[in-house]
């Protein structure tokens, strides 16, 4: 799943796209695991952005820094995300379900 702060105000894909297309190379995305490394590059190649790739030793670690604003977006396990999606920390912008499951 993809998964914003939501402080950052972007409801939908579109919204990350374009503003990534407004300011290259100036947005970041973290990823804790291979997998999501590779769907975010998918993400981003498809969309055709410039956006940083910052690695993380696990997802817990890159959602911290989304919470706390370092980073702007971040692939993840909806069973490591769910927790703070229900708390409201955390937006997702394309998944499979999970905010509805969230009650978001």
């Amino acid at each position: 799943a993809m998964v914003v702060n939501p402080a950052n105000g972007f409801k939908a894909p579109r919204d990350l796209i374009a503003e990534a297309k407004r300011t290259p190379g100036k947005l970041s995305f973290g990823y804790g695991s291979g997998t999501a490394r590779v769907v975010a590059a998918a993400f981003t190649r498809s969309a055709g952005i410039d956006v940083l790739a910052v690695p993380y030793k696990g997802q817990p670690p890159a959602l911290t820094d989304l919470i706390g604003g370092q980073i702007h977006f971040v692939m993840a396990d909806l069973a490591v995300i769910m927790a703070q999606v229900k708390a409201g920390r955390l937006d997702v912008l394309v998944g499979d379900g999970a905010a509805e499951a969230a009650g978001r």
